[in-house]
Parts: C-alpha cells; sequence; structure tokens
C-alpha cells in the first residue's frame, strides 16, 4: 500500500472513530462483518502520475501518484470504502445528539477520508494541508448543495452541515482539480459503517430484532438493498459479504 493511501486510511480512523461513527444503547447487539471481492482484483493506474507537468498545481499534485481510489482491495481480499448502514433508524429509536466534529482534510491533491459517515447536523471542517486551493463541491439529492472555496494550507477549517439524512451516499468532488472525489453518507441515526482498508466494518447498539441493510459501493451502486440480520441484545452477530468482481465495473469516464 502506498503512503498516501496509508495515510488516507489513518485520516478516516482519527476523524471517524474507526469504522462507525457512533453506537446507540449499551445493552444493544452488535454486527460486525467483512466485505470481500471474489475474484482478481484490477490493477488501476493513477489518476495524476508523479511528475506529470502538464497537471494543474504541478508542484503538489504532481508531487507523487495520485491514486485510484475508486477500488481499493487489501492483500486478503477486503473491499475498502463500503457503506453499509440503516436506511431509517429502527422504530422507536431516538438517536442521541452529535457533538463531535469531523475533520476533512486534502492533502495531495486528494481528499481524506475517501469515504465518511456523517450525522445530520454534525459539524465538519473541511481543512487543506495543500498549498494550493481547493473547493468543495457536494451533490446531494436532498440537501442544498455546498460548494466551499478552500483556500491554500486552510488549517482552521471551513464549516459545513448536512441538514437532511440522503437515502444514499453523495458524491463530493473538486472542481478546480477533476479528477478528486470522495462519498458522504448523511444519516439521522447512528447505524452506519465504512468499510477500512480490510474490509472490516463493525456497527454497535443496535436494538434486538431484525434489521435490513443497505450496502453500497461508489463503482456497484447498491449491492443490497434489504440484507436481514438478526440481532440479539448484548451479543455479537458476524457476518461475511462476498461479491464477485463483475459487480465493480470501471467508472464510465
Amino acid at each position: 500500500m502506498s503512503l498516501r493511501k496509508s495515510v488516507g486510511f489513518l485520516a478516516a480512523c482519527l476523524c471517524m472513530g474507526g469504522s462507525v461513527l457512533a453506537s446507540g444503547p449499551a445493552d444493544g447487539g452488535t454486527v460486525v462483518g467483512k466485505v470481500i471481492l471474489d475474484g482478481t482484483a484490477p490493477t488501476l493506474a493513477p489518476l495524476v502520475k508523479s511528475g506529470d507537468a502538464n497537471v494543474k498545481d504541478k508542484e503538489v499534485c504532481g508531487a507523487a501518484d495520485v491514486p485510484d481510489e475508486s477500488l481499493v482491495v487489501g492483500d486478503k481480499g477486503g473491499v475498502a470504502n463500503v457503506f453499509v448502514y440503516l436506511r431509517r433508524a429502527p422504530k422507536g429509536y431516538k438517536a442521541p445528539e452529535v457533538k463531535d466534529q469531523l475533520v476533512l482534510d486534502q492533502k495531495g491533491c486528494v481528499f481524506l477520508p475517501h469515504a465518511a459517515a456523517i450525522r445530520v447536523g454534525q459539524t465538519i471542517l473541511v481543512k487543506s494541508s495543500d498549498a494550493v486551493q481547493h473547493n468543495l463541491h457536494t451533490f446531494p439529492q436532498r440537501n442544498d448543495p455546498s460548494n466551499l472555496l478552500i483556500k491554500a494550507s486552510e488549517d482552521k477549517g471551513v464549516a459545513l452541515k448536512y441538514t437532511k439524512p440522503e437515502s444514499d451516499p453523495i458524491e463530493v468532488k473538486c472542481d478546480i482539480h477533476a479528477w478528486m472525489s470522495s462519498y458522504h453518507l448523511i444519516l439521522d441515526h447512528p447505524f452506519m459503517a465504512v468499510t477500512d482498508k480490510d474490509g472490516n466494518f463493525k456497527i454497535e447498539g443496535l436494538p434486538a430484532g431484525t434489521h435490513e441493510f443497505r450496502v453500497w459501493h461508489e463503482r456497484a451502486g447498491l449491492l443490497e438493498k434489504e440484507y436481514k440480520v438478526e440481532v440479539k441484545a448484548g451479543a455479537e452477530k458476524a457476518v461475511e459479504l462476498k461479491y464477485a468482481v463483475a459487480k465493480f465495473p470501471a467508472k464510465k469516464k
């Protein structure tokens, strides 16, 4: 794994406290799982090659390879950046207020993290470790779109909040550097996770009962619309989700 990818995954863990944003009741159940690629992962060329003299802001954006993170697969086949979530909170569940801030960075002309689970009303601080100007342009279905100019070396952070839950993750882009993209899942409850570099995820505090999870990846869209898991109070349920490589076609340019 490249240094840039390692930094990205570390940033995701630091920002979100691991693969799950928050937990529910202390007596709830837990779902732990892994998303696995069935087949040989394709080798993806970098979006920008190191030393490319024609790339915009070449001193920063061309200083190192910019990886294609549209399909990141670990050594043992685990698929990173897969969202696993309940579309709606369980009936009768009241989500606690979210107080933690989420930091989104831009480093080496890459969004960090590439995939983020976000609560409605949560404060997001958009920063930049790059000495060049970026912007953050959101493409939501229900929320008002945002188009924030992020100045070079922005260390205080420009505040961003979403006011409505989205059914599925939304794309976020930088219009200045067209290859830059990431994905945000915005929900009004904490029962969501993003798989780590090895394809693992964990969702805690689920009320006892059968829950229907969505599983979504940027290349595949919805891999599962109603993946049912029975959860027991105080117990941990392990699941393995395996998908053929054909489910993850290359994006159309």
